[in-house]
């Protein structure tokens, strides 16, 4: 399991979340629901993230799954982007988590389709 490279990108997406967590996206955080959100949906890409990592046999799923990630990952972002463009907060360097979250995901889902790939060819040679 943890030898294979999409086990290490959903791990890096992992700790581009915990990084979420520890260094906020906007400062100050916003009041109310909309500030919540900014907790809600990290933790939501933490803990799907997590999943994927265990679900390694059916590789179907895990690319299913990936995919519900990256929406959760761009509406976080698109989120961020609005609490930016109608409050009077400061954009911080830790912005960047969530993309690095986003093009580690979309390498876990190439390199999950390579790993469906090779089972099919070694299935053909049964």
């Amino acid at each position: 399991m943890l030898q294979r490279l999409q086990t290490l990108y959903l791990l890096g997406m992992i700790i581009c979340q915990i990084a979420t967590f520890i260094f906020p996206v906007l400062r100050p955080i916003p009041e109310g629901m909309t500030g919540k959100l900014l907790f809600v949906f990290p933790a939501a890409i933490f803990f799907l993230s997590a999943v994927i990592i265990f679900l390694y046999k059916k590789r179907k799923l895990q690319i299913f799954l990936c995919w519900i990630n990256n929406i959760l990952i761009a509406v976080f972002c698109g989120i961020a982007f609005y609490l930016f463009r109608q409050t009077e907060t400061n954009i911080v360097f830790s912005m960047i988590l969530p993309f690095a979250a986003l093009v580690l995901n979309l390498l876990a889902i190439h390199r999950i389709r390579k790993d469906e790939a090779l089972i099919r060819s070694l299935n053909r040679l049964r």
